[in-house]
């Protein structure tokens, strides 16, 4: 019986593996790149139990920037760190900003967060959108599209 099991393991685990690396992922959100809406309880968050985990759904290397405007995107920092960021505009858009409005130049996405303020990043560093909530299983939900006002959340 075990055999059968561990024969069956080795076959489903490259079909797991390539849906886990181009498709979908699931990842832990382990600071507040986006609070409230991920990481709502940050300041008691000491374990990677305690932490968010999302499903993020990769973007294939053909996508379309429009796809993505308002959404909540898992970006790749310049130190190799995963952040969440609400995309605001994308390349060829004027966006507002506190000293007034920003055009956002061609390959460049406007992305704001909780924890830093609106900048534009390369669209080559957003690697997905995040789809759900999938931990703690007590704020399971869909993500449509984030609260645009981060100190009120509803």
């Amino acid at each position: 019986m075990a055999i059968k099991a561990i024969k069956t393991g080795l076959l489903i685990a490259p079909f797991i593996l390539v849906i886990n690396h181009d498709f979908y992922s699931i990842s832990r959100v382990k600071d507040a790149s986006f609070f409230p809406i991920l990481n709502k309880y940050l300041e008691t968050s000491t374990s990677f139990i305690e932490d968010d985990y999302v499903l993020v759904k990769i973007l294939g290397d053909n996508y379309k920037p429009k796809s993505i405007k308002d959404k909540l995107v898992r970006v790749i920092t310049p130190d190799y760190r995963r952040v969440y960021r609400k995309v605001e505009c994308i390349e060829g858009e004027w966006c507002p900003s506190p000293g007034g409005f920003v055009f956002v130049q061609s390959g460049h996405a406007w992305v704001s967060g909780s924890d830093t303020p609106s900048h534009a990043v390369p669209l080559a560093t957003i690697e997905g959108t995040v789809e759900a909530i999938v931990w703690p299983l007590d704020r399971v939900q869909i993500i449509q599209n984030p609260i645009i006002d981060l100190t009120n959340p509803k």
